[in-house]
């Protein structure tokens, strides 16, 4: 489907609001004892935003923007990206084991693979100097490798971090990201209001989500 950014304006509130949520099938016996199937192994979110204003003068158009967006989506139908405020950035540490070149971004506290990304042709990068593994020596002993790391580092759109030589086995590498969601709108419809002249309002805007593959 559609990997079009939802567009974030200055109108939005602080209201937005984030729910995870699983699917589960529960089946209860006569003597009360339960048995649980998961169908999911990584949630997804019902996912809302409002917007105190949308402008429509001097240029901003910002109504159009929204509800252009909404319409070349065929509501629910077409999926897009979404940099959810506040929740749209990742930093993790990778450990070298000498071979890896490439890594998965990570989402912070979750574990969950991020396959939506930000690309950048240089991520934010530090190479720690103190290394955990007190066994190593600090200093490298093959003359060809300098002591500051010149190898570069990539972030596709896929979530993938690649190196462009391994990192040595117990060195470590703090990594900063940017990421999507994976959204469709909840709904078909979508009400906009016109409180001033040349300014509108929408209350709610419903997204269904995930960082996965989902939707």
């Amino acid at each position: 489907m559609s990997n079009e950014i939802f567009p974030i304006l200055p109108g939005l509130e602080w209201n937005s609001t984030k729910a995870p949520f699983f699917k589960t099938n529960v089946m209860e016996s006569v003597s009360g004892r339960e048995i649980r199937h998961s169908y999911q192994l990584a949630p997804k979110f019902n996912i809302t935003l409002s917007y105190e204003f949308l402008r429509e003068k001097k240029g901003r158009n910002e109504l159009q923007q929204i509800e252009g967006f909404f319409i070349a989506r065929r509501g629910s139908y077409e999926s897009f990206l979404l940099a959810l405020p506040d929740d749209d950035t990742f930093e993790m540490e990778i450990v070298g084991d000498g071979i890896r070149t490439q890594f998965a971004a990570i989402k912070p506290g979750l574990g969950i693979p991020l396959i939506y990304t930000k690309p950048q042709n240089a991520a934010t990068a530090a190479i720690k100097m103190w290394r955990p593994n007190s066994a190593l020596n600090m200093w490298s002993n093959n003359e060809s490798k300098k002591m500051w790391s010149q190898s570069k580092i990539s972030l596709n759109q896929s979530g993938v971090i690649t190196l462009s030589e391994p990192l040595d086995d117990g060195a470590t590498l703090s990594v900063s990201g940017n990421f999507y969601y994976k959204c469709r709108f909840a709904d078909d419809s979508q009400d906009y209001t016109n409180f001033a002249y040349k300014f509108w309002k929408t209350s709610k805007i419903e997204f269904i989500g995930t960082l996965g593959n989902k939707i």
